[in-house]
Order: C-alpha cells, then sequence, then structure tokens
C-alpha cells in the first residue's frame, strides 16, 4: 500500500538537542568548560544526578516541539507546557498518564507504584517530590541554566565543520540503506518497538558523549549520534570490561542476549536466580555498555550493544597484537 504522508529525513544539529546534551555535561562534571553557576544552580544540578538519564530525559521533548531554535523560544515552550505532560515526559514515560496524574495529587503514592515496577526502585523519592510538588520552581531553574548554556551552544553552532564528517557518514549510508536500518546500525541493535515513521531525525552532537540515543514515538524518530568517535578501549577500560565480563551468570545473560532481547523476570526463570540479583548483574553490563534497555508498556527489555561489543572485541585485538 502506498505511503499517505511524505517521508522527511533530516541530518544535521539542532539547538535544542545541544542544550540538552550540554546540561547533562555539566550536570556530570560541573567544571566542564569552565561555565560558572551559583550555589543554587548547583544545588538544582545535583537534582538531575537521581534521575534515570541525569537530564537527558528531555531529549523527549523534542518529538513534540521541534522548532525550538534560540532561547527565548525554549523559554516559552517550557513556561506554557501543560504540567502533566512535562512531567510525564521528564519520567521517560516510564510512569502512566495516570500514575502521573495520581502523583500530582498525592506524591506519597509514588511507594505503592514502586512496589508493583521493581524496575523504578533507582528513583530518588526526595528529588521526585520537589519535581512533582514545585514543578513552576523546577522549570523557573531550568530555563536559568539553560540561559547560562545558551551562549555556549550558540558559539558552537556556527562552527559547522564540527559536524561535517558525522552528518557526511550517515548522508553516505543513507543514499543505499533505509532510514530504519541506519539508525538501528547507529544504535547497535535491532529495535524491538518500530512504527511506520514519517519523519526520520538523526541528529549529530558535540555536547552529547555517550553511545548514541534514540527516542521515538507513533510518527517520529529521533537518533542522537556524537560527533566524535568513542576512543577505543585502553588497558585500564579493558581491565574493567574483563572483570565484569568474567562472571558465569553474567556470561549467561550475555549468551541469552545475543539470542533475542529478554526482561528481567524471564532472565531470572532461565538462570534460576532471583529478579534483584539478575538486575544487579544487567547494571553491572550497563556500566560498560555491552547492552541495550528499551520499555515496551510495563516491561523493559534488554539486548546486546552490537556496536559496543565490537569496539571491545577490537580493543582486545588492537591490544593482543601490539
Amino acid at each position: 500500500m502506498a505511503r499517505e504522508f511524505e517521508l522527511r529525513i533530516i541530518n544535521k544539529p539542532a539547538y535544542y538537542i545541544e542544550m540538552v546534551a550540554l546540561l547533562n555535561r555539566v550536570i556530570k562534571d560541573r567544571t566542564y568548560r569552565q561555565i560558572q553557576f551559583n550555589d543554587s544552580q548547583d544545588s538544582f544540578l545535583d537534582l538531575f544526578k537521581d534521575f534515570r538519564i541525569e537530564g537527558c530525559e528531555l531529549f523527549e521533548l523534542y518529538l513534540y516541539e521541534e522548532n525550538i531554535h534560540d532561547i527565548y523560544r525554549l523559554e516559552s515552550v517550557l513556561k506554557n507546557y501543560a504540567k502533566n505532560d512535562f512531567l510525564y515526559l521528564l519520567c521517560g514515560e516510564e510512569f502512566s498518564r495516570s500514575e502521573i496524574e495520581l502523583l500530582i495529587e498525592k506524591f506519597d503514592s509514588i511507594q505503592g507504584i514502586i512496589a508493583n515496577n521493581k524496575y523504578l526502585e533507582r528513583y530518588n523519592c526526595n528529588s521526585m517530590r520537589f519535581v512533582f510538588e514545585r514543578t513552576d520552581e523546577f522549570v523557573d531553574k531550568l530555563i536559568d541554566v539553560f540561559k547560562i548554556l545558551n551562549k555556549e551552544v550558540v558559539e558552537l553552532l556556527v562552527e559547522e565543520t564540527i559536524y561535517e564528517d558525522s552528518i557526511s557518514k550517515v548522508s553516505l549510508d543513507l543514499k543505499s540503506k533505509m532510514p530504519l536500518d541506519v539508525a538501528q546500525g547507529i544504535m547497535g541493535k535491532k529495535f524491538k518497538r518500530v512504527f511506520d515513521f514519517n519523519t526520520y531525525y538523526f541528529i549529530p552532537s558535540y555536547f552529547y558523549g555517550h553511545q548514541p540515543m534514540r527516542t521515538f514515538n507513533e510518527k517520529t524518530q529521533v537518533v542522537i549520534y556524537p560527533t566524535q568517535e568513542a576512543d577505543g578501549y585502553n588497558k585500564n577500560m579493558l581491565v574493567n570490561a574483563l572483570k565484569i565480563i568474567g562472571d558465569q551468570t553474567r556470561l549467561e545473560i550475555i549468551e541469552k542476549l545475543s539470542v533475542r532481547p529478554m526482561y528481567g523476570k524471564e532472565l531470572a526463570n532461565e538462570l534460576g536466580i532471583v529478579t534483584s540479583t539478575v538486575s544487579h548483574h544487567l547494571e553491572q553490563l550497563r556500566s560498560i555498555g555491552l547492552i541495550h534497555e528499551e520499555r515496551e508498556k510495563n516491561t523493559k527489555y534488554f539486548s546486546i550493544n552490537r556496536k559496543e561489543y565490537n569496539r571491545f572485541c577490537d580493543g582486545m585485538r588492537r591490544f593482543i597484537e601490539k
């Protein structure tokens, strides 16, 4: 059946994405680029350390507000966003909309929600309470921080050459492959959840220094990829990775996930161990980037990050050959 919409494929940097990427950088390293914050702003940034991906949750907003091209538009969008919608996005959609409404009305109900969804246990309830009970203040503080970061991002985006190599590489792949296949190649996995997307964003980021990240809804898919390839494994990185992989249970998890994506309870049943133990092992493997996680409704599926696995194998080969 012919498409009833025009397929859009965009491969270029985006102001909003770089703003959030820089936010994540300064959350992790307050001395990054010598950006100055006062004590109140430092305390606010510390709140994000208790978030699941330390501020990168805000990437989700780009799916619905792609035309944020300057600080004035960004401030307007944040101030006018409905509270329940903002909190839903900020929580990475891990809480349902009905749960968000319940938490807004009575935040202490979070204990019951967590009891029914063990994977939510990593949330720091004190930080979450501030966000839910003082949302307007949270948004105001977030805007204040973005205003400080704005100059760095604007100056960066003028330097178009920073992005050229990354954009060219992805553009070349797009000439011979379907956009979904290109996205899966960048992420190093076959996606479990896909829709008939009519818009594909491939966004290079200078400030984003992690493994590529994907966010999507039923119409749009966004893949954020770093402009700088991660350095190869050095000796210390190899030692750390080998310590984590060198465990029989973790090797068995890698073996099972190499066949197909699985969720925690399923892995626990297959391995004959409790779910909390599986979660510990998965967190260890995730810390070195060897697994992906992808949520489907209330279930979180894990799979092998084949791109990172290949980097690790290349690092071992180069070390041995050297």
